[in-house]
């Protein structure tokens, strides 16, 4: 399950005061790998410090504990929502963790999907038209603290 399932932190190393810029976990599956790389670089682009799990776990880490940890220190989680993403057990702990936690989430649909009923609670971004169309700004705004 842990094999299907990656993850990618986003966070700046450090705040900027005055910056406005929070720390953003992203939860995504596997299969919308491509588009959390083109988010993180997009993010990068806007100012934005990236973290990598896979660069950053080590052998032997305990990754639910890391992915807490990420999720406690983020001051919102993007989730990204197609229909492998509405399947994947990790996709649900992480979103639910991060709203029992209080977090702010922002769901980010990648394909024609209905959203999971808890998810609905949260206004999301549609990012299924063409590339042009892709509300990016909204998307920056939305993760600004």
């Amino acid at each position: 399950m842990w094999g299907k399932k990656i993850r990618l932190f986003l966070r700046q190393s450090e705040k900027a005061e005055g910056s406005g810029k929070g720390d953003v976990f992203i939860s995504y599956c596997k299969g919308d790998r491509n588009f959390a790389e083109l988010l993180s670089n997009k993010l990068q682009g806007a100012g934005f410090a990236v973290w990598m799990d896979e660069d950053s776990l080590k052998a032997g880490d305990r990754w639910k504990k890391e992915i807490e940890q990420g999720i406690k220190k983020a001051d919102s989680l993007i989730v990204l929502m197609s229909s492998d993403a509405t399947r994947s057990n990790w996709v649900q702990f992480e979103w639910a963790y991060a709203k029992g936690a209080g977090k702010k989430i922002i769901p980010v649909i990648l394909e024609q999907i209905e959203l999971p009923g808890p998810l609905n609670d949260f206004q999301y971004l549609d990012f299924n038209n063409a590339i042009a169309e892709r509300p990016w700004g909204k998307l920056f705004d939305a993760v600004k603290v």
